[in-house]
């Protein structure tokens, strides 16, 4: 097969490939355990110094969950639970500029995640996640960090959840 030939086939290939890679992904409610209806999203606990940050990540994580239409999401008295305790905060300088001074910061989150199910009676995954957001001082501020580090954190949160299923 000559280089003509060799590159018209890969061509046609990649046409007809590139549509099905081009589909938009999304979650359906058979992305759980079939005997998991509902999934209950409590408040989660906070050890941190930063206050209303449970709440925050809550109302993320709730969002992320209808938007993927995995279940119906609940407060309390799900099929599973979806259990996060925040246990870390910090905000600490990341970069320096060539005179020292710091150029930008980095928020890290830590939370233990337990995604338990109820009917069962046993935990479907628990985990320890780290998570950081940096910010640039000209121009952002420690929200920008904390809204990055957010993001991740709901996002790996909701990948773990429906992993393996």
């Amino acid at each position: 097969m000559n280089h003509l030939s060799r590159f018209i086939l890969f061509s046609a290939i990649i046409c007809l490939l590139l549509p099905i890679a081009c589909m938009r992904y999304s979650f359906s409610g058979t992305s759980l355990p079939a005997h998991i209806k509902s999934v209950s999203i409590p408040l989660f606990d906070n050890l941190t110094p930063k206050a209303g940050l449970e709440e925050n990540i809550r109302d993320k994580i709730w969002q992320s969950f209808q938007a993927a239409n995995i279940a119906d999401i609940k407060r309390t008295d799900g099929d599973a639970l979806l259990r996060l305790t925040l246990t870390d905060y910090i905000n600490a300088p990341d970069g320096y500029d060539v005179s020292g001074n710091v150029r930008s910061y980095k928020v890290t989150l830590v939370a233990d995640v337990d995604f338990f199910d109820n009917k069962e009676n046993v935990s479907l995954y628990k985990e320890k996640i780290t998570v950081s957001g940096v910010y640039n001082l000209s121009g952002e501020t420690e929200e920008t960090g904390l809204n990055i580090a957010i993001g991740s954190l709901t996002e790996i949160v909701l990948n773990n959840t429906l992993r393996g299923f």
